[in-house]
């Protein structure tokens, strides 16, 4: 990134996220890596985005497949080292592409040094920088906050004899943002990545960034009002009301300071991941509004197993014009939190080709009905769109009335999916294995002997750019939006 870009980039944009451990293997051991990413972005650009976006790279234990972060400026080994990281940027550069990296800095792994020194006893200089509480009378945690991934959220610890508060697995002790030396570390490590290049950051878990010092119980959540939008119907964190553990006031001074950090880098941009299923919304409204915290911010209303219906898109866009009239909010059906929406919701329809092409121009079409940004890759599929409410009945009978035209002109984005394949299993497959570009082969080894023939049909070939199968071109995608908007 250099100074005197565009630093109104992002409004409009693609951004295709490339999940690199099964991007592209180059160096023989099954494993994606950043070389690979780099030989895969001339894929990327033809398709027309405008951005690709890397999920974690950095060095990790993998419990949670890169989310615990180890050491937040030192790739993996895995993945390559610094110099591929650089070789990547420029790469993206010289294609007009910008890249966006996956920044995890609600939690740490247990394995980074912070923690283990935090860990170590009760005075050490970094003792403060996590969350610990002591145990109630009876040995039992300090209140009856829950993990995503289930059970409590409050890990024991022999050494210190104290409880850790840990919001997603055991393995991921969760930073305390009250200390202001960590935000300093972690506004330090932000900085790190703009300097190599970097054009801006998805931050995972946004809201997840400060608790209540007073360790209040949270209040329990009427029957009536749990969803599955944040975690799956059958964990009990659907029964409390979140109000002390997350989504927290705090967080808006330390959003400050990190705009703050960007604008010194006035290309830069940051979407956040906005995970409550009670005021979603109403957080991406306060993250967003004012150009004074991050650019944009997706939330959960479309992640859920729920099928997408007219009423459905209509509620949730008349809930955010009510609530975010200012915000900008990023539409996603998909991502690696989830099963995808090729399986969800097409499953059942008599032809899910023909379905999923209704959906995706639907997603298309939000983006061109304000202003807005958008997502779009084989995993995270979503719109980044600041929207006045629309008649989504209306637009979907003109989807299915568009629809022969839309067949002919090959014209409609189709998500990538691998059909009947585990969605843990293989994160992306965004290429045929048969490909060939320069020097290397996809390969993916023993993800592709999961993929059956069907599955495999959906992905594009690059050597003949045929997008007959469920990929097509942005700009085209673009032109059935345009379309749409002026009918």
């Amino acid at each position: 990134m250099t100074k005197g870009e565009n630093s109104d980039w992002w409004r409009g944009c693609a951004i295709y996220q490339i999940y690199p451990r099964s991007f592209q293997d180059t160096d023989g051991d099954g494993i994606g890596d950043l070389e690979g990413a780099t030989r895969r972005l001339a894929h990327a650009a033809a398709l027309g985005v405008d951005a690709v976006w890397l999920s974690p790279f950095f060095k990790s234990p993998m419990a949670d497949m890169g989310y615990d972060v180890s050491d937040y400026t030192a790739v993996d080994p895995m993945f390559g080292t610094l110099a591929d990281f650089d070789a990547l940027v420029a790469e993206a550069h010289r294609l007009g592409l910008k890249v966006m990296i996956d920044l995890v800095l609600s939690h740490t792994a247990d394995s980074h040094p912070w923690f283990v020194e935090s860990r170590s006893d009760r005075n050490n200089p970094k003792a403060g920088w996590y969350v610990w509480a002591d145990a109630k009378a009876d040995g039992t945690p300090p209140n009856n906050w829950l993990s995503v991934f289930g059970g409590s959220a409050w890990q024991w610890d022999t050494r210190r004899q104290q409880y850790y508060l840990h919001n997603f697995l055991a393995e991921q002790p969760d930073l305390n943002f009250h200390d202001r030396d960590v935000q300093d570390a972690l506004l330090d490590a932000t900085r790190f990545w703009l300097e190599r290049g970097a054009d801006g950051f998805r931050l995972d878990t946004i809201n997840f960034y400060f608790h209540s010092q007073g360790l209040e119980d949270n209040p329990a959540l009427p029957p009536e009002q749990r969803n599955d939008q944040t975690a799956p119907s059958v964990n009990p964190y659907n029964y409390q009301d979140h109000v002390y553990d997350k989504s927290r006031p705090e967080n808006l001074v330390f959003l400050e300071r990190f705009r703050a950090l960007l604008d010194e880098y006035p290309a830069a941009a940051a979407v956040g991941e906005v995970g409550d299923s009670q005021r979603g919304l109403e957080v991406v409204a306060a993250y967003t509004a004012g150009g004074k915290r991050v650019h944009m911010c997706y939330a959960f209303d479309f992640l859920a197993p729920e099928k997408i219906s007219a009423a459905r898109v209509r509620a949730v866009l008349e809930e955010f014009g009510k609530a975010a009239a200012d915000g900008w909010s990023c539409w996603a059906f998909s991502n690696h939190d989830v099963v995808r929406h090729a399986t969800r919701w097409a499953a059942g329809e008599a032809n899910p080709t023909a379905y999923l092409k209704v959906v995706s121009a639907l997603l298309m079409s939000l983006r061109f009905h304000g202003k807005g940004s958008y997502k779009y890759d084989n995993v995270r599929v979503g719109v980044n769109s600041r929207l006045d409410t629309i008649q989504a009945a209306v637009l979907i009978e003109k989807l299915k009335v568009y629809a022969e035209e839309i067949e002919k002109r090959q014209a409609i984005v189709r998500a990538d999916k691998s059909l009947g394949l585990e969605w843990r299993v293989v994160e992306s497959l965004p290429i045929h294995e048969s490909v060939k570009i320069g020097e290397g082969d996809l390969d993916l080894r023993g993800f592709w002997n999961q993929v059956d023939e069907r599955g495999r049909n959906l992905f594009v070939n690059l050597e003949t750019f045929d997008f007959s199968g469920k990929l097509s071109k942005v700009e085209s995608l673009k032109k059935v939006s345009d379309y749409l908007r002026n009918w």
